[in-house]
């Protein structure tokens, strides 16, 4: 018994370290961050699948998985940081591309109109901070 207990004790703390660190992440204000250049760079490229190294099938540049990163962390707001992180809320048109859906919310200043919910979008953590330094 006690050793469940314990294990139950890490989760809930290693489920809190997550949750707050997003939060944290999320609290960088959506202006100071280099959306608008990485959309530009985003589809200027015609190719939804880009071998960065010729050959490799481990250097694939995915623009979907890409557009579905930057959606999601565009509207992670600080206004709201902890309802923004729980329900990822990102900008999606069915007759559009996942990057112009993505153009269309960051130029447009569009409202987030589903959720992308089946995944824990931990990489975020990393990707909107570097977002303040590179596009």
């Amino acid at each position: 018994m006690k050793q469940f207990l314990k294990y139950i004790l890490t989760f809930i703390l290693v489920v809190f370290i997550c949750t707050f660190s997003l939060v944290a992440v999320a609290m960088i204000p959506n202006h100071q961050i280099h959306m608008e250049e990485s959309v530009d760079q985003l589809t200027s490229r015609s190719d939804y699948y880009i071998h960065i190294i010729d050959g490799v099938d481990c250097s694939i540049w995915d623009d979907i998985a890409d557009s579905n990163s930057l959606n999601v962390v565009y509207f992670w707001n600080s206004e709201h940081p902890l309802e923004s992180v729980m329900w990822s809320g990102m900008y999606y048109e069915d007759e559009m591309l996942k990057k112009e859906s993505l153009k269309k919310a960051v130029y447009d200043h569009m409202e987030p109109n589903t959720q992308y919910l089946r995944y824990w979008h931990g990489y975020l953590l990393f990707v909107k901070p570097l977002l303040l330094i590179f596009n």
